[in-house]
């Protein structure tokens, strides 16, 4: 047996840093900054310091119950 959740959080944010050698950028959001991996490269291209970006962070969760023989 087993149970599964995903959970999906839309955030605004202002790019603060972009690393090209790492494909990511660093956002800072009301609450907090974090750093995004931009997986495809021809969005990371559009992707300035100083741009306001929209983002949907998705976190998954599984969980799987062997019964004890």
């Amino acid at each position: 047996a087993g149970a599964g959740s995903v959970m999906r959080v839309s955030i605004c944010a202002d790019v603060i840093d972009v690393d090209k050698a790492q494909q990511t950028s660093r956002v800072k959001c009301v609450d907090n900054t974090l750093t995004l991996k931009v997986k495809d490269p021809a969005q990371f291209a559009l992707i300035a310091k100083g741009d306001q970006i929209k983002a949907v962070q998705t976190t998954a969760i599984a969980i799987g119950i062997v019964p004890k023989p």
